[in-house]
């Protein structure tokens, strides 16, 4: 019986819980519900609890064995997408291990429910997430500044200062590029 912690922080913010006390909550529950000792921490920055493809998450998803428990602080630092919830969840029964956050065993049969709710809600405010991030980076754009990855339809004219490129949109094709931006 192991039992693993899984922690993150996204690169936008979104949680303004630290790494460092999602890990003494999660420890507090280690305590609480199990043996008070963490096999593994599983730890991440700048990951979006909407994407599959979390290094750190599917090394956990693939040590996890029967009775093997996983302690998150809550339960969308596990997941913001009620689908990828439901999978942890159906491999959580598969497999038979247990899913804990501050919320209690999210894999018990009583607890299940309010769990795939949960789960609905985080799926909206990740939506909500991604379309202030995308208004931002239009804004960004429009004025001339860009954070990450030159929106299409522009390129940097100036070198970067101070963690910002100075962009300038590039006519190649207006009225499609436009319509993208206007959108």
């Amino acid at each position: 019986m192991a039992e693993y912690a899984y922690i993150r922080r996204s690169a936008q913010g979104e949680s303004q819980v630290s790494m460092e006390t999602q890990r003494d909550t999660v420890e507090h529950l280690c305590r609480e519900y199990g043996s008070g000792v963490l096999t593994r921490v599983f730890q991440e920055s700048g990951q979006s609890g909407g994407s599959r493809t979390r290094p750190q998450y599917m090394a956990m998803l693939d040590v996890l064995r029967d009775s093997d428990t996983v302690y998150a602080y809550d339960q969308d630092r596990l997941a913001r997408s009620n689908l990828i919830f439901a999978q942890l969840l159906d491999l959580a029964d598969d497999v038979g291990f247990r899913v804990i956050t501050t919320a209690g065993d999210l894999t018990a049969e009583d607890r299940r429910d309010f769990a795939e709710m949960r789960g609905v809600m985080d799926g909206a405010e990740l939506r909500k997430i991604t379309k202030r991030n995308r208004a931002t980076s239009k804004m960004q754009a429009k004025r001339g500044d860009a954070r990450g990855a030159v929106p299409y339809g522009y390129e940097v004219r100036s070198p970067r200062l101070h963690g910002t490129e100075r962009v300038e949109f590039v006519k190649t094709d207006p009225d499609a590029i436009q319509a993208v931006i206007d959108a």
